[in-house]
């Protein structure tokens, strides 16, 4: 629950340096989040960052940022930092949200823990030998700091079951997914983000201006800068002139 919770405060470093995000290439084996149906009862209790109580029934929220992970990896939609933003914790992913119809997206931002390749497999197998039923992606996706550490050495859930011998049931006929308005998320693009805490703007979005001070840390506007400057303020004072 602590883990996850830290998925959804802001990254560190932001008043010294942007975070700099890198688009992956296409999933191996792309899944949509209409694919499974939600698990409607867990065999145990579970705790997440919106009931502490511990119940063993599927929490809504927890279901649609699922739904919300599952349709971006669907439409490659996402990408992760290039280096930890919390310094011995983990990187950061970002990745849009929309609605059917829309014709613009909502960047959504959240650390994850920095497990390896074999430390994120090793979570599946002992799922897998011992809550089968649990190893679907509309589970995984619901803690993010499972799924995307999933995504990021395996391409996605079914990538990472097909590597390791076994395969999801067949699923129903999927709907069709959602028409995607993110396209700036080529494949292998990079972008830096607003260094403004608040902000999750990339500058694929826009034209970033230097800080006048310290020439390092950039902003998408000014009002970014002044709402950033008691952060940034001695960082900027003690960096070296250019």
């Amino acid at each position: 629950k602590q883990a996850t919770a830290m998925c959804t405060s802001h990254a560190e470093g932001k008043e010294f340096y942007n975070i700099v995000f890198k688009v992956p290439s296409v999933p191996a084996k792309a899944e949509s989040c209409m694919d499974q149906s939600p698990l409607s009862e867990f065999p145990f209790p579970v705790v997440c960052v919106h009931d502490q109580r511990g119940q063993r029934r599927a929490c809504r929220d927890c279901i649609q940022g699922a739904r919300a992970r599952l349709n971006a990896v669907q439409n490659s939609a996402f990408a992760f930092s290039t280096c930890q933003t919390t310094s011995g914790y983990g990187h950061t992913a970002v990745y849009a949200t929309w609605a059917a119809g829309d014709n613009a997206y909502t960047l959504v931002s959240e650390r994850y823990k920095s497990y390896c390749k074999w430390e994120a497999a090793a979570v599946l197998e002992v799922l897998l030998q011992t809550h089968s039923r649990l190893l679907v992606p509309s589970f995984l996706a619901s803690d993010p700091n499972l799924y995307w550490p999933i995504v990021e050495h395996f391409g996605s859930v079914s990538a990472a079951l097909s590597q390791m011998g076994c395969a999801l049931p067949d699923p129903p006929e999927p709907a069709p997914s959602l028409q995607c308005p993110a396209s700036d998320f080529h494949h292998g693009r990079e972008a830096m983000m607003c260094g403004a805490e608040e902000c999750l703007k990339l500058d694929w979005q826009g034209t970033f201006r230097k800080c006048c001070g310290c020439k390092r840390l950039k902003y998408c506007s000014q009002e970014c800068q002044q709402s950033h400057w008691k952060a940034h303020k001695p960082s900027c004072v003690r960096a070296p002139k250019s």
